[in-house]
Order: structure tokens, then C-alpha cells, then sequence
């Protein structure tokens, strides 16, 4: 008898992380939710498609350049440190991040910390209406003496690839310059979407941010 209580309660402490693990997930909307059922949360599995941005070169190339009056060094420190719900608030929305250095998954109503390498941001992008899809990438590369910041985007996205941003001084001008590189397994989208929905995507992105400058 005594044997096998200790063997249930053994048993129930194994069991008990993995519980709390699956309860401590934030609440996340259902396309994202739905990637995380298909792919799991297991973040030695949900690696980036390329460790640097030049490692994607081999990709197609879309860049956009935004021209703004101020500081590069004192804009580049505020996206930094801006909460990720600050910076991705409109047809680009964050859900969720995963935080390297505490092994948790925060949300919304979390407090968030400054851009960090190792971090995974999931969010939900508007394309059309009533038509949005999940995407997650990894911060790869932060380099603050070149005022750049590199998102490569996870293995099992629909379009793999990287995203470099990089902020550039210009007298009283300052240009952020986003580049990307990225390929799917479908060419049609590769050549007629992708740069279109991106475009207005990274527009919204960027007219709210210097909205805060």
C-alpha cells in the first residue's frame, strides 16, 4: 500500500511541470494558437531559417527605406526599448514572445523586456479582410554600434528568411532602412504577394512608430 502511494505521488511529480507549462501559456489568437498545435512549443524544434541576415542572400530581396526628423542612435535605443504590443499594434499584431533568459512564454498582459537576441515574437498579420495568418521569428543579430537589429523568421513559417533594420543618420533627417529576404515554397507568392502585403504590412509598422518619435 505504501508502495504505491509513493509510486503515485512520484508519478504526480513529474507530471506537474508539464501541467503548469501548458497552463502558463498565454491566451493567443486562434491562427497562432493553431501554429503552435501543429508545430508545438518546444523551442529547441522552433529554430530560425538563417542565423544571420546574410546568410539568407541567396533569397529575394525586398527593401524600403522611411525618412524621419530626429536622432538615429536615440530612435534606434527607443525601438529597443519599446515593448514588442508597442511596436506591433496595428495590421501586424503581437501575441507572444518567448523569453530565452527565463524559458517562459509572456503575453500580453505580461511585462515585457527590451529587444533581446534569443527572443521568438509570434503575431497575427492582417493580409485582407477576415483573412489573417500567424507568423513567428527569432531576434538573430543586435549590433547597437551599427543601429541594427535582425528578425530571421522560424523554419516553419510559410515563408522563411530574415529581416534586417537599420537605422542611419542623414543631417537632421534619420533613415531606417528595412530589408528582408524571403522564400516560400511557392513561387507565384514569392513574386506577386510577398512584396506587396509586406510593403503595407512594414508601412504601418513604421508610420506608428514615428508617430512616437
Amino acid at each position: 500500500m505504501n508502495v504505491k502511494i509513493l509510486t503515485l505521488c512520484a508519478a504526480a511529480l513529474f507530471t506537474i511541470p508539464t501541467f503548469a507549462q501548458e497552463m502558463a501559456m498565454p491566451q493567443v489568437a486562434d491562427t497562432v494558437q493553431e501554429f503552435l498545435d501543429i508545430n508545438g512549443h518546444d523551442m529547441s524544434q522552433l529554430v530560425p531559417s538563417c542565423k544571420t541576415f546574410d546568410a539568407c542572400s541567396h533569397m529575394n530581396y525586398h527593401s524600403k527605406t522611411y525618412t524621419f526628423k530626429g536622432n538615429a542612435q536615440a530612435a534606434f535605443e527607443k525601438l529597443i526599448a519599446m515593448g514588442p504590443l508597442e511596436i506591433w499594434k496595428s495590421s501586424s499584431r503581437f501575441e507572444m514572445e518567448y523569453d530565452p533568459e527565463s524559458k517562459s512564454f509572456l503575453g500580453k498582459n505580461h511585462e515585457l523586456p527590451p529587444i533581446k537576441r534569443g527572443q521568438v515574437f509570434f503575431l497575427e498579420l492582417d493580409i485582407v479582410k477576415k483573412m489573417q495568418i500567424p507568423v513567428a521569428f527569432e531576434v538573430v543579430e543586435l549590433d547597437a554600434s551599427m543601429r541594427t537589429v535582425t528578425f530571421s523568421y522560424l523554419k516553419q513559417n510559410k515563408s522563411n528568411g530574415s529581416q534586417r533594420i537599420t537605422f542611419h543618420q542623414a543631417g537632421e533627417d534619420m533613415k531606417i532602412v528595412h530589408e528582408t529576404h524571403y522564400k516560400s515554397e511557392s513561387r507565384f507568392r514569392d513574386k506577386h504577394l510577398y512584396g506587396y502585403f509586406h510593403t503595407r504590412l512594414l508601412d504601418d509598422v513604421w508610420e506608428d512608430f514615428g508617430k512616437n518619435l
